[in-house]
């Protein structure tokens, strides 16, 4: 056999032999070959929903690692895409291990192949280099694939094959090793598929989401979402932005309305995408729900994996990716009933700018993220998965209710409480400094609560535009509202 791959490659048989000398094996030694990639994929129902699953060859023991290889794949879905680039099986030029040697990875064609849809790829790393994988998981191709989601929920797998024809032969499923065929174990994945209807009324449904502007914890269902709308779709809120005031910090929420039946939501996948003209500049879950338990959070020895997304691995998209399973080692999960944030992130613009947040596009951080809420070890997701979203208005500066310290869209005697409050006893300070300004003389200091004070108790004079409605300041001076305010 080594004699006819030296022959076949047109290297001399000498060279060849020396190169390719064979070391004894170990008995025990076992190849398999498996998928990664996501385990359920959600959107609209009708939708076609792309899933990428890098294969991945794994050594079991302790001889030489493999030298060559080849397979087949197929799928219940459609396989529209096969390639090794960026994997051990590239060229050594672009990172893999691949030093001359044979690579041939295509999709197939259905009509040769009964059917079916998939593709096959066979690797030799070299004919002249003792190039061998590492005895681990190495990555050897990914496979991209397209599901139509179903009305509700569904399944589709994604499996190994032996005999499928793409340009040459039937490709059989082996694994070299010092010139000897090994039989791979082979390892399919199943995908859990869940189809939303479109137009459904969220507002009793049991799980859905929404953004804010203010962290959310143990609050009511939707309590605290922007813009819920009447369906509950939570996509209709507007929320402003004053860009002197540096970045809004936006969170978004899970909400709950469950019966307890299967437990509460013990993890989740999201990717929040902004559009339009503005940027997400961080994504953390501290100071959310899914920080730890000494910050205040519900995680406790789970995973949390959290980042922003490179545009350039999703076709020039921005935005975060967040997968967190609160706990491994107990049953720790969000309320059953109420709104709790799981992310926070900054965003910025420039002024006159306008942008859009939403979680119904996955983004790829190793994979595309879907967004799916996990309740007793079943995925579940989101009613308003679709829908649900925010615009922001990046302005010069941010609407308010000069007076109103306290934010709570009225004034009264809270609001000069409040000023002392954070003057004077460590309160917290006005969310909009420029609401705090009662007199409008662009510092907020104790002439602001004497101001109140007069016209609240004393008939003195009302506050200055903006006033008795919200508004923009028309005074130029050093103090703005940060934006994502009531107003």
């Amino acid at each position: 056999m080594l004699t006819e791959n030296c022959t076949k490659a047109r290297v001399p048989i000498g060279s060849c032999m020396a190169v390719l000398a064979w070391t004894p094996l170990s008995a025990q030694d076992v190849f398999s070959l498996q998928f990664r990639g996501p385990e359920s994929l959600a959107g609209e129902e009708g939708m076609i929903v792309r899933g990428s699953f890098p294969v991945m060859l794994t050594h079991f023991g302790t001889g030489p690692g493999a030298q060559a290889w080849s397979f087949g794949v197929t799928s219940t879905a459609t396989v529209v895409g096969a390639t090794t680039a960026g994997t051990a099986a590239d060229v050594v030029e672009k990172g893999g291990l691949r030093r001359g040697g044979f690579e041939k990875t295509e999709t197939i064609d259905p009509a040769e192949n009964g059917g079916r849809s998939g593709a096959v790829s066979a690797v030799v790393l070299s004919f002249m280099d003792p190039v061998r994988l590492t005895n681990s998981s190495t990555v050897i191709a990914e496979i991209d694939v397209d599901f139509p989601l179903p009305s509700g929920s569904g399944s589709a797998s994604v499996s190994f094959e032996n005999g499928l024809r793409g340009s040459g032969l039937p490709v059989k499923i082996a694994v070299t090793q010092e010139g000897q065929t090994k039989a791979p174990v082979l390892v399919s994945r199943d995908v859990e598929l869940l189809g939303a209807p479109p137009d459904s009324d969220c507002c009793a449904m049991p799980l859905s989401i929404g953004f804010s502007t203010r962290v959310l914890r143990g609050r009511s269902p939707f309590e605290g979402v922007e813009g819920v709308g009447p369906l509950c779709h939570a996509g209709d809120g507007i929320v402003d932005h004053a860009v002197p005031g540096g970045p809004l910090k936006v969170f978004l929420n899970v909400v709950s309305d469950l019966d307890g039946k299967s437990g509460g939501v013990l993890g989740w996948s999201f990717s929040v995408t902004i559009e339009g003209g503005g940027d997400m500049l961080s994504a953390t879950t501290a100071g959310t729900a899914a920080d730890r338990k000494e910050n205040g959070g519900l995680f406790f020895g789970g995973f949390n994996k959290t980042q922003l997304a490179d545009p350039a691995r999703n076709g020039g998209r921005k935005g975060a990716i967040t997968a967190c399973v609160l706990s491994l080692v107990e049953e720790t999960a969000l309320p059953l009933r109420g709104t709790e944030s799981i992310l926070a992130f900054e965003v910025s613009g420039p002024e006159g700018a306008t942008s859009r947040l939403s979680a119904a596009h996955p983004l790829r951080g190793g994979q595309p993220i879907p967004g799916v809420l996990n309740v007793g070890g079943d995925s579940r997701l989101p009613c308003n998965v679709k829908e649900a979203g925010l615009r922001i208005r990046h302005l010069s500066s941010a609407p308010f209710l000069r007076g109103d310290a306290n934010e709570d869209l009225r004034l009264d005697i809270a609001d000069p409480v409040w000023i002392v409050g954070s003057l004077y006893h460590d309160g917290p300070p006005a969310p909009c400094p420029d609401a705090g300004d009662s007199n409008d003389d662009g510092i907020v200091d104790a002439s602001d609560v004497v101001y109140l004070i007069d016209y609240l108790f004393r008939a003195g004079d009302a506050p200055s535009s903006p006033f008795p409605e919200c508004g923009l300041d028309a005074t130029e001076d050093e103090i703005v509202c940060p934006g994502g305010l009531s107003c």
